[in-house]
């Protein structure tokens, strides 16, 4: 199991629906907190008589989705005029008058796609190394957000075995 922390300090967070051909989304500005991504793996050994050996098979065996782990405080958050969700409602598609598109498939749960963007707010601090973290087809499985104190945990699964990251040239 290999689990990955980033700081989500000063970053931004855009969920986004699977509306063509301009995606609806939900941009939180991070102040603090950190994201944990835990990828994992199976594996499985086909011992001879219960005994691991040299003649004992090793392969790899179900696929394992990654697990998101999302905990901060944010600056605050913005939508399209039109689209005035908050993030919690964005996550679980709660919202009477709005009407979202999942990003998975159409009999399947509500996913959405995350993207952690770690730009220095400036855009031109020397030596920043700035990165782009996309987490496909995001399932909501915990979620609170207190607007009120600003804070934001969420947590769920994707269905991906590893986040696609993005650093700039």
């Amino acid at each position: 199991m290999a689990r990955q922390i980033y700081s989500l300090k000063d970053a931004t967070i855009k969920l986004k629906d699977g509306t063509t051909p301009t995606a609806k989304e939900v941009e939180i500005l991070m102040d603090d907190g950190s994201i944990s991504i835990t990828e994992s793996r199976n594996i499985e050994y086909k011992m001879n008589r219960g005994v691991l050996g040299a003649d004992t098979a090793v392969r790899e065996g179900d696929d394992v989705p990654m697990e998101i782990s999302i905990t901060g405080r944010m600056d605050g958050y913005k939508g399209e005029s039109a689209l005035l969700l908050t993030p919690s409602e964005f996550i679980k598609n709660n919202h009477a008058d709005i009407s979202l598109v999942s990003t998975g498939d159409e009999c399947a749960p509500f996913a959405c796609d995350i993207f952690i963007d770690f730009a220095h707010p400036d855009g031109c601090t020397p030596g920043y190394n700035a990165e782009l973290i996309e987490l496909p087809e995001f399932r909501w499985e915990q979620c609170v957000v207190d607007i009120k104190a600003g804070t934001i945990q969420i947590s769920g699964k994707c269905k991906a075995k590893t986040p696609t990251v993005t650093r700039p040239a």
